[in-house]
């Protein structure tokens, strides 16, 4: 992987819809970037997410072993909400502008393969004029075993368009535009697991952020 630092995210000013869509908020709510993982907490192994991504993924490409990671691909993006605050305290008017993600649609496209689409229903909420960095389930699990019945044993290059859809505060909708994420998927059969083993002779996976058998970071052997 190739890790940079990040300074300053480009707001992205991308146009309303067209007037009386009933979905004029695109731009509003967008993913911005794809962080660098988190290195695992030397004592727990958990993968920490920052309300902003401390540094990117240079290159913006992933890589996976759908049979290592038992099907799956998750991976940090942050989300910027670019609606500000509209709380007015002596009207006595509550903030509303806050985003409230409820699912990810996901499109996957590969040279000469038809691949079906997927969505995932996670929560994430994304405050008036702020960031969050939600992990994405980009491969859902089921979804992982279909493409691995159509794909070869690769690596092949699918890119996956993910958008987000959910309601600001006031309960107004709202879909993202769609965000590419390139990535070089393998279907073949599972790779070894790095392992660690302590003063005692256990042995435990070693831990990773997102996890093993994707781009990730591997932590220290946990004590």
């Amino acid at each position: 992987m190739i890790r940079r630092t990040l300074p300053l995210l480009a707001a992205l000013g991308l146009a309303a819809g067209v007037a009386g869509c009933g979905r004029d908020n695109r731009g509003s709510v967008a993913m911005t970037a794809m962080c660098f993982p988190s290195t695992p907490d030397s004592t727990t192994g958990a993968c920490s997410l920052q309300a902003t991504c401390t540094a990117v993924l240079a290159n913006g490409a992933l890589w996976v072993n759908l049979g290592t990671t038992g099907g799956t691909l998750e991976y940090p993006i942050q989300i910027d909400n670019e609606r500000p605050n509209n709380a007015d305290v002596p009207s006595g008017r509550t903030n509303t502008a806050y985003a409230i993600i409820e699912r990810f649609d996901m499109k996957y496209q590969a040279t000469g393969f038809t691949l079906p689409s997927a969505f995932a229903s996670q929560t994430v909420t994304v405050p008036a004029s702020g960031t969050t960095v939600a992990e994405v389930q980009l491969i859902p699990a089921a979804t992982g075993v279909a493409l691995a019945a159509v794909l070869p044993a690769g690596p092949t290059d699918v890119l996956v368009e993910v958008s987000a859809h959910g309601r600001y505060g006031d309960d107004s909708p709202f879909d993202t535009a769609p965000y590419q994420v390139p990535v070089s998927v393998t279907v073949g059969p599972p790779g070894p697991l790095i392992t660690c083993t302590n003063s005692s002779g256990i042995v435990s996976i070693r831990p990773a952020c997102p996890q093993q058998g994707q781009t990730s970071v591997l932590g220290a052997c946990l004590p």
